[in-house]
């Protein structure tokens, strides 16, 4: 999804032997029902609250991806519904219609579809302008997600309700699924040094969190005082996976073509989009499914040393491909495609950080990070270069330990900002 910068960003027990940073909200978790009938947060506000909306001035942040489970968009939905009044619109990275290229968004100015005032909240500026936020009285945000720290659009949020709270304007967030299942959470809470749009909140890299409750996250934890209201979903649960929901996937960006590419995406852009010469499938059919370099190595011995790593859910092959990047285009690079066997049992941060260890201890001279503060961004610290960089290379373990401690205070924060059982 994300150039090579913003594109990154992307209860059992916690092992002690293994300190992967994990914890499992339920480890026996048993498969919804497949006649479960999901309500999205937009179904639950359109037919039992419009009341909500209703004599309001509203304004729209939405993308191609913010639609009911009949595809029917939320912006048609209530530009073409005579009970509603926009008046404005905002979109976040990609624009409101998914037209523009990673790092991008809409234009300031009037949209050429609806005649409406749009403004494009990704890098400058980031929140709505006071002169918007003038037009409306309710904000409504309605953006998929899909469950890593680094994926921009909650970032795009936390801007939102800081701007919001001092305009003293209300947030309607229309709660979706997370793709990944609400049930677990791992990886590095981000240091506060690296606060950026591919590391917002103080988050681990998967949050185990739907939209709304990030949004109940930040209002607590960041005490931003933000007018906040959550329509939430009916019907969704924390073991779900996006397959157990029955709706349609709507690629959020083109980066994330399949449910699976949510799962993918911390895996692959952990460490393709830390370093500047490994590939993380971008400008393949295939992103974030890939690692590959233009560095010689054999693939096939790479993917099999993988595979007896073990690693719960997940598998490799060797292959050899080619790029779309201007940076790599008309080279043949060697690499790894990964595939999720079990979405249950699958640890992306875990597999992320075994990958960048074999990296790094097999091909220490080849490798290359160029500016550390890149890495730190999409690590969300210094301490995982540092550790894979160091004198003594670490092992994915003695990595790992330090998370323990700043995932269980998480855990307590983001337990009383949960929605969903």
């Amino acid at each position: 999804m994300k150039s090579k910068h913003s594109r990154l960003f992307f209860n059992g027990c916690l092992s002690a032997f293994t300190c992967i940073g994990l914890f499992f909200l339920n480890s026996n978790r048993s498969s919804p029902k497949s006649e479960t009938r999901m309500l999205l947060g937009v179904e639950v506000l359109l037919r039992q609250h419009p009341d909500w909306i209703m004599g309001k001035r509203v304004g729209i942040l939405t993308h191609p991806a913010g639609v009911d489970s009949e595809l029917h968009s939320t912006l048609d939905l209530l530009l073409n519904d005579p009970r509603f009044k926009v008046t404005q619109l905002y979109a976040p990275e990609h624009g409101i219609r998914g037209e523009f290229p990673n790092g991008l968004s809409s234009p300031i100015g009037v949209d050429p579809s609806t005649g409406l005032p749009i403004e494009g909240l990704f890098i400058n500026p980031k929140r709505p302008s006071k002169e918007s936020l003038a037009r409306i009285d309710t904000l409504i945000y309605d953006v998929q997600d899909i469950g890593s720290r680094s994926y921009t659009y909650i970032s795009t949020l936390g801007e939102v309700m800081k701007a919001v709270a001092e305009a003293g304007v209300e947030l309607m967030v229309l709660d979706r699924p997370n793709p990944m299942g609400g049930d677990y959470f791992e990886g590095p809470i981000r240091d506060e040094k690296y606060q950026s749009m591919i590391g917002w909140g103080p988050l681990p890299i998967v949050h185990g969190m739907t939209i709304g409750e990030v949004a109940k996250f930040y209002n607590d934890i960041l005490k931003i005082n933000c007018r906040l209201t959550v329509v939430e979903m009916q019907g969704w649960k924390r073991e779900m996976r996006w397959s157990d929901t029955g709706l349609r996937w709507v690629p959020p960006s083109s980066g994330i073509p399949h449910a699976v590419s949510a799962l993918l995406y911390s895996v692959n852009a952990l460490v393709g989009g830390a370093t500047l010469n490994v590939n993380d499938g971008i400008g393949t059919t295939l992103p974030f499914e890939l690692t590959g370099a233009v560095f010689k190595f054999d693939p096939f011995e790479l993917a099999t040393f993988l595979n007896q790593q073990n690693l719960s859910g997940a598998r490799f092959r060797g292959l050899f491909y080619t790029t779309r990047l201007d940076e790599h285009k008309n080279k043949i690079l060697n690499g790894v495609q990964a595939f999720v066997d079990d979405q249950d049992s699958f640890r992306p941060v875990h597999t992320a950080l075994t990958i960048a260890h074999t990296l790094f201890t097999k091909y220490p001279k080849e490798i290359k990070v160029g500016d550390p503060k890149r890495f730190g961004r999409v690590w969300g610290n210094d301490q995982v270069l540092q550790s894979l960089s160091g004198s003594r290379i670490k092992t994915v373990a003695e990595i790992e330990a330090p998370w323990k401690n700043q995932l269980e205070d998480f855990g307590e924060k983001r337990r009383r900002n949960l929605i969903y059982p």
